[in-house]
C-alpha cells in the first residue's frame, strides 16, 4: 500500500514552476543582450556598405570626366580645362570631388592619353542619439587614363 504525500508532490511542482521562470527569465535576458550586439553589428554594416558606395560613386563620376574631358581635347592645356569644367558640373553632386582641384597638375598628356592620379579623403562618422560611436577615414587613391579622341 502506497502512501501520498500531498505536500511532497506540491513542493516538487513549486520547484519546478521556479525553475522554469527563471530559465525563461534568463533566456529572454541573454537574447535582449544579444540584439542589442547584432543591432550594432547592422549599423556597422550599413555604414560601411554607404562608405563603399560613396567610392564606387566617386570612381564612375572620375570616369565620366576623364571621358567628357578626353573627347574633345587636342593638347594638354585644352584636356586640363575640359576636365575642369566637367569637375564642376560634378562637384555639387558629389562634394568630395572638390579635393581634386589641388590635384590638378597630376594631370599629364603624353603619347595622346591623359593620365592621371587622384587621392580624395573619405570621412564619416557614426552618430547614434547624439553621439559619435566611431568614425571612419577612408583613403580613396586611383590612376585613370584616357585616349586623347580629339588629338591630331
Amino acid at each position: 500500500m502506497l502512501i501520498k504525500i500531498k505536500k511532497a508532490m506540491t513542493l516538487s511542482i513549486v520547484f519546478l514552476v521556479l525553475a522554469t521562470l527563471v530559465l525563461t527569465s534568463f533566456s529572454l535576458f541573454i537574447f535582449y543582450q544579444r540584439e542589442k550586439s547584432i543591432q550594432e553589428e547592422i549599423y556597422i554594416t550599413r555604414f560601411l556598405d554607404e562608405l563603399y558606395i560613396k567610392e564606387e560613386q566617386i570612381n564612375f563620376y572620375l570616369n565620366e570626366i576623364m571621358k567628357n574631358a578626353a573627347a574633345n581635347s587636342k593638347n594638354e592645356e585644352e584636356f586640363i580645362n575640359n576636365f575642369k569644367s566637367e569637375l564642376e558640373k560634378y562637384k555639387s553632386v558629389e562634394p568630395e570631388l572638390s579635393q581634386i582641384e589641388s590635384q590638378l597638375n597630376n594631370i599629364e598628356v603624353l603619347d595622346k592619353e591623359a593620365k592621371a592620379e587622384f587621392k580624395i579623403v573619405l570621412e564619416e562618422n557614426f552618430i547614434k542619439k547624439g553621439k559619435v560611436i566611431f568614425s571612419a577615414v577612408y583613403t580613396y587613391k586611383e590612376k585613370f587614363e584616357k585616349p586623347l579622341i580629339g588629338y591630331s
